[in-house]
């Protein structure tokens, strides 16, 4: 009996050429080259959003507080009489243990927090939540955070700050003619700051082989250059600010000083910053 040879199942599938396969990763690797980078800004923006609402609910939380202290501030922590900034308005904030931290820092905190010996506190970085150990709370050892205050506020400054300087603290709500344009919660490496618009920034990486804008300036008190605790490479040329009327905005670092810091401010609109300049994100 004679068998008829047919032709090849329908279910049978031709496989893919070396050919194909090459071009089919090519388009995968086209396509990926032009999604990262749109994951990637969506991501940061998603970041930053956090940031400036953690900054809103910190100024949210000062106007509370002015509220029930007769709008004026508190006392400047001297580690006997009074506690940190973040306690004094965190009885305000339901969620201040989270609103504290910056995104870009919070992975580092663990690290932070490892490296304390229990007697000396940490300065913050771009990337890296500050550490203040002067907690006059008996149930706390140390309070971490990525955000600074300006000390103009410090509603007791007039009693420390230099001679030439007895003028311009605010020492409550009234004295502040433009709300709008005074900051109150900067990105930070530190707790707080005495900025002026007459500083300046040092040319060269505070510890040699470090780029200031990734440490920023790590010099005590109201020296030429305080202005540097807010000036970092957390958000590439921008710092994250929060005004006393409870707006924020994104500055870039050159904005900085044009601000109300203090009573006696004018604005710079020509600061000098050294170079090379952080890149834009």
């Amino acid at each position: 009996m004679e068998i008829k040879k047919t032709g090849a199942s329908r279910t049978e599938r031709r496989a893919f050429t070396l050919i194909e396969l090459l071009v089919v990763i090519a388009i995968i690797a086209v396509l990926l080259s032009v999604l990262l980078p749109a994951l990637k800004k969506a991501k940061y923006q998603a970041r930053m959003m956090v940031d400036r609402n953690n900054l809103k609910t910190l100024g949210t939380a000062m106007q509370v507080y002015l509220t029930h202290n007769k709008n004026r501030f508190f006392p400047y922590p001297d580690n006997t009489t009074s506690v940190l900034w973040l306690d004094a308005i965190g009885q305000n904030v339901g969620n201040v243990d989270e609103v504290r931290f910056c995104p870009e820092t919070e992975s580092q905190l663990k690290t932070v927090e490892n490296e304390y010996n229990g007697s000396t506190s940490l300065w913050g970085t771009s990337l890296r939540p500050w550490l203040w150990n002067y907690s006059a709370q008996s149930h706390k050892r140390y309070e971490t955070g990525s955000y600074g205050f300006n000390g103009w506020f410090y509603g007791d400054a007039n009693r420390w700050v230099p001679t030439s300087m007895q003028n311009y603290p605010y020492a409550s709500l009234n004295d502040v003619k433009a709300a709008g344009e005074a900051p109150v919660f900067l990105d930070a490496n530190w707790v707080d700051g005495w900025p002026q618009n007459t500083n300046t920034l040092p040319a060269n990486a505070v510890s040699g082989t470090t780029n200031f804008y990734d440490t920023g300036d790590q010099t005590g008190g109201t020296t030429e250059r305080a202005i540097g605790r807010f000036v970092l490479n957390r958000h590439g040329r921008k710092t994250n600010v929060a005004f006393l009327d409870m707006h924020v905005d994104t500055l870039v670092h050159e904005q900085l000083w044009t601000l109300a810091w203090h009573k006696g401010s004018k604005p710079n609109y020509s600061p000098v910053l050294p170079k090379p300049l952080p890149k834009e994100k």
